[in-house]
């Protein structure tokens, strides 16, 4: 994190990887999901690696406070969590912990997927 409640994203990492004891599935995975993930995706796994698990109110919140500037929609945003659950090798998923919306609802929160403790490791 940066001074100004300010995470560093002019250059988001754009590359997933394997480990060298990985099958080679994993490591053509690695390949496609480095070129799919996009800065918004980058974004939300930083905010839920920090402060997560998060229901998507809290993490809009917390993108709001992030960057205020950002143009990015509240739907958007929420539709990028949900795509990182997605796929073979899903970069989220749904956490244990059960959040409440500003309505007083409960609601889903959302953590990111320990693939292993060095499965950010390159090889």
């Amino acid at each position: 994190m940066t001074s100004n409640n300010q995470l560093a994203f002019d250059d988001p990492p754009s590359r997933a990887y394997a480990r060298s004891t990985d099958p080679q599935s994993s490591w053509g995975a690695a390949h496609v999901a480095s070129r799919n993930v996009t800065q918004t995706q980058e974004r939300v796994l930083a905010l839920l690696r920090i402060k997560g698990p998060l229901s998507h109110e809290e993490l809009i919140t917390a993108w709001r406070d992030y960057w205020p500037d950002d143009k990015t929609s509240d739907q958007s945003i929420r539709s990028r969590c949900s795509d990182l659950a997605k796929g073979l090798t899903p970069l989220v998923r749904v956490s244990e912990r059960t959040g409440t919306t500003s309505h007083g609802l409960a609601c889903r929160c959302w953590e990111v997927v320990d693939h292993g403790s060095d499965s950010h490791l390159e090889a």
